[in-house]
């Protein structure tokens, strides 16, 4: 069966936004349709959240010279002494997985 995703060097700049602007619904409607009960879906759309928002907004705050102790929305550092918490790797394998 031919694939109908066009190969990476056709991919335009406009088509990577907008497939970034879909993600957060199609993996919403993913989480639904695999995991079924809705306080699972719940705690992965928070991971992912977590994972595409909070977790690279406090690494780039360390890449630009900010603070070493990002303060974070889940009430807990990501971030010691400039390195990724144990804390913070926990929680991304658990959203790996």
């Amino acid at each position: 069966m031919p694939s109908s995703l066009p190969p990476p060097a056709k991919l335009t700049a406009d088509a990577v936004q907008r497939a970034l602007e879909l993600y957060p619904l199609l993996v919403e409607r993913v989480y639904k349709a695999k995991l079924k009960d809705p306080k699972k879906v719940a705690d992965a759309l928070k991971r992912d959240k977590w994972r595409f928002g909070e977790l690279p907004a406090a690494i780039a705050a360390i890449n630009s010279g900010g603070s070493n102790e990002t303060k974070q929305s889940t009430s807990h550092n990501d971030i010691v002494d400039g390195a990724l918490a144990k804390d913070a790797l926990e929680r991304l394998v658990q959203w790996k997985m």
